[in-house]
């Protein structure tokens, strides 16, 4: 689990610098976001041979899987994810401070391919964070629709049971408690209620969590490859 979200957080993080790069080179569009792109999977795949490790074969997930979602909480939880997708799917995105400000400004800087001030009497679009916003510029760029941004919620909230059993273990609670705990927190009406939607609420837990797991698993190991993956958490839970 630890590596699933060490990637999602590198991920992330190029994505998010990539926003800015190619702002910064008046190339915010499909061609910049391709040769970014190939940058980024070059870079993911120099990560992930030197430090995550595939240990399961295929037969082996899938008799995990089979195993962990016959009971219930894990089942229900489950069901919960692709209801939330599902609901993404069907509807469209509504949350205020999305149609508000934070799409209008991604609007703007797609038509100038590149970062700029807006003059605009709703300087929210201005003087908020923009974090999301990059995670979710790639999938505007590519699909000239907002309908796609759910999906960086939908993965942030399935991240969710595994950082907290992980969280909650190095915390000193006990596994059996931690794993009751791991499915009913997510399942809170927030949580749930954001899952399918592009509120940017919902990404900043999955950082938050990781950041804190991260930093608990460098204090035991003393590695630096875990600190460096806890601030960089911390970074974008700043960033949204």
């Amino acid at each position: 689990m630890n590596s699933l979200v060490g990637c999602w957080i590198v991920s992330c993080a190029l994505v998010v610098a990539a926003g800015w790069v190619l702002s910064g080179l008046h190339a915010l569009s499909v061609r910049g976001y391709l040769l970014a792109g190939v940058v980024i999977v070059v870079v993911i795949s120099a990560w992930m041979r030197r430090g995550f490790r595939i240990r399961s074969s295929w037969r082996c997930i899938r008799t995990t899987c089979h195993r962990r979602f016959r009971r219930a909480l894990p089942l229900l939880f489950l069901l919960l994810v692709l209801l939330a997708v599902l609901g993404g799917f069907l509807h469209p995105p509504n949350n205020y401070d999305a149609m508000t400000y934070r799409v209008p400004r991604m609007l703007n800087w797609e038509s100038a391919e590149q970062w700029h001030w807006i003059h605009t009497l709703n300087e929210r679009q201005n003087n908020r964070a923009q974090g999301y916003e990059w995670l979710s510029m790639p999938l505007l760029v590519f699909t000239k629709t907002d309908r796609a941004f759910f999906l960086i919620n939908a993965v942030s909230f399935a991240l969710l049971p595994g950082l907290i059993f992980s969280v909650f273990t190095r915390l000193g609670v006990r596994a059996r408690v931690a794993w009751s705990w791991m499915w009913l927190l997510p399942s809170g009406y927030s949580l749930v209620l954001q899952a399918g939607g592009i509120s940017n609420d919902m990404v900043a837990v999955p950082f938050a969590l990781a950041a804190l797991d991260f930093a608990l698993r460098s204090q035991r190991s003393h590695g630096v490859a875990d600190a460096r993956l806890s601030l960089l958490a911390a970074a974008l839970l700043t960033g949204v």
